[in-house]
This record gives C-alpha cells, structure tokens and sequence, in this order.
C-alpha cells in the first residue's frame, strides 16, 4: 500500500515537470547565478586598490601588498579645492574615502509662494549621521504609505459594494492605463506654491494615493476573505474601524510587509526624487551619485563600487532576517460557512 503511494506521488510530481516548467526554472537559475556572480564581483573589487583596477586586473583578488599600487591623485577637500594626495592602499581604504566624502553642504534656491515671486536661498549642511536618518525617515515612511493606503481603500471597495466604491475602482483603472506624461513641471510647481518643495512632506502627500497595482491586488484579497470575520467581531461590540483594523487588516500582514519591503528597497536607492524635489535633504543614495557623478571625490572606480556596497549591504542584510517572515504563503484560519 506504501509502495503504491509513493508510485502516485512520483508520478504526480513527474507530471509537474513538463518542458515549460523546465525551460522557466533553466531561465532562473541563469538569472540567479548572473546576479550572485556581480554582486559578489562588485563585492571584491571594493577592497581592490587603485593602481590594480588601473592595471586591468578586473578579476584578480585585491593585493595590498605590492609597492606598485601606492600613487598620487587628486582629490578635493570639503570646500571643493584640489589637493593632492597619496594613496595607501589597505583593506578598507575605499571604503574610509566614501565614508569621508559624504558629509558636505550644499545650497539651492527656489521660487515658493502661490504666485512663485518669494525667492527661497535654502543652505544645506549634511552629516552622515543626518543623510541616514533622512534615508529611513524617508525610505520607511512613505513605503508605509504607499503600502497601507491601497490595502484600507481596497478592503473599503470591497466590502462595501456602493456607487462609491464602484467609482473608486474605475478611478484606479483609469489612472494606471491613462498615460499621464509630462506632469513633472506641474507637480513643482503646486509643491513651490504649497510651500512643500524641499520637504518630506511634500513627497509623502504626493505618494498618498490609491491608484497602483496594489490596490487591484488588495482588492482581490479583500473580496475573498469571508464576512463571517467582521461579522463575528460586530457581534462581540466591535466598531468597524476596529474590525478592519485589529481583524482584517492583520489577515493580510504578510501582503502589506512585502509591499513595505518592495517600496523601502526602491526609495533607500532612488536617488532622483531627492535630486528633483528635495535638493537639500540629502540621501545616502542621492550623496553617492554626487561624489560619483558631478566630481569624482573618492578616486577611482573600487572606491565608487565600495559606495555602492554601502547602499546595498543594510538592504542585502534586512531582507536575509526578514525573508522567512514576509516571503511566505498567506494563510488564513478558516471559519465554517
């Protein structure tokens, strides 16, 4: 009897395996190993020194001990003056010269005020202490956002079949097929006339909106769950803000975790929006793509690639601890009908 369900579950997951699945997991793993492969890649030319990347030596592991790697460069101080320096390799070099090159200041001036006429010269002063708060403030806040204003909108439209909700649905369709292109300018200028450009403030108003892929994808959840749930909990007394908010909303913690997830990992690296709409609350990323971009002030390429890491590694390491919690399957407790 054994022997014969084991011949059953053989045959099943034989049945499985069919050219298409094969050809798709073939195409994974390629995609897997090309990643691993750069990363670790990047990983070990950001201990490399200088004169090694220069002598083309793209794959060899980092020599710190040969005299020939010790040069001179130039490099600009905090007020953007050239100096020249010699260069020592040692292990962790790259890593200290980015780790200098951070703090800085800047300043930008912007018209603010309904009939943009009130000129704002505003200074900025960066530490790195303060370009990490603002990279989590900003990182962590308005993932959240994003992430839990379509998750209570879609339980609204779908537990409460009205007009209204019907019209939010639609609304939400429309706005993510219309190619709306070209609002940029109009975006400013309402954040310049709100006295919201330059702020954090702004850029989380804008992003408290509904209308995105999540919100289909919460509505889908939402509309499966059974209303015995709320049912049950308005029995016992329960108001229905408590009920979607200690009831339903929990059912899809793991959903609204990876959404969090997906959103913290795109803004901790997005560098563009501070560059367009926050010129003076400096990121992590944002900081990065100036020392590399505008001026080398690390010198070299190894030490561009170790700044790289420095972005990568808290991102690589949170989701290691927080895979298992957030990349699971939903599971629901059932409630008989």
């Amino acid at each position: 009897m054994e022997a014969t369900v084991k011949r059953k579950s053989i045959k099943s997951r034989n049945r499985n395996l069919n050219p298409l699945v094969l050809f798709l997991f073939s195409i994974l793993i390629v995609y897997v190993v090309v990643f691993t492969f750069m990363l670790l890649w990047a990983f070990m030319n950001s201990f490399k020194p200088l004169g090694q990347w220069e002598n083309r030596e793209y794959m060899a592991f980092p020599d710190f001990s040969n005299p020939l790697w010790t040069s001179k460069e130039m490099r600009y101080d905090m007020k953007g003056n050239q100096v020249m320096s010699t260069y020592y390799p040692s292990a962790l070099a790259n890593y200290t010269r980015v780790l200098e090159a951070m703090p800085g200041k800047g300043e930008v001036r912007f018209y603010a005020g309904w009939d943009l006429n009130t000129a704002v010269v505003a200074t900025s002063n960066n530490s790195l202490f303060m370009m990490i708060f603002n990279t989590i403030f900003y990182s962590f806040v308005g993932s959240l956002i994003i992430a839990v204003v379509p998750c209570v909108v879609g339980y609204l439209a779908a537990k409460y079949p009205y007009k209204f909700s019907s019209l939010l649905y639609v609304l939400a369709l429309f706005v993510m097929i219309m190619p709306l292109v070209g609002t940029e300018p109009a975006r400013i200028k309402l954040l310049c006339r709100l006295y919201l450009f330059d702020t954090m403030w702004g850029d989380f108003i804008v992003n408290f909106t509904f209308a995105n892929m999540y919100f289909l994808v919460f509505y889908a959840f939402y509309s499966g769950v059974s209303g015995t749930f709320a049912e049950a909990a308005e029995v016992d007394g329960a108001s229905q803000l408590r009920t979607m908010v200690q009831i339903i909303m929990p059912l899809a913690s793991k959903m609204i975790a990876t959404v969090l997830l997906i959103f913290f990992i795109g803004r901790w690296n997005n560098y563009t929006t501070p560059l367009v709409y926050m010129p003076t609350k400096w990121m992590l990323s944002y900081r990065l793509y100036q020392i590399t971009i505008y001026k080398d002030e690390v010198g070299g390429d190894p030490a561009k690639i170790a700044g790289a890491m420095i972005i990568v590694v808290p991102i690589l390491v949170m989701f290691i601890f927080l895979k298992d919690k957030i990349m699971g399957n939903i599971s629901m407790g059932g409630v008989k009908e």
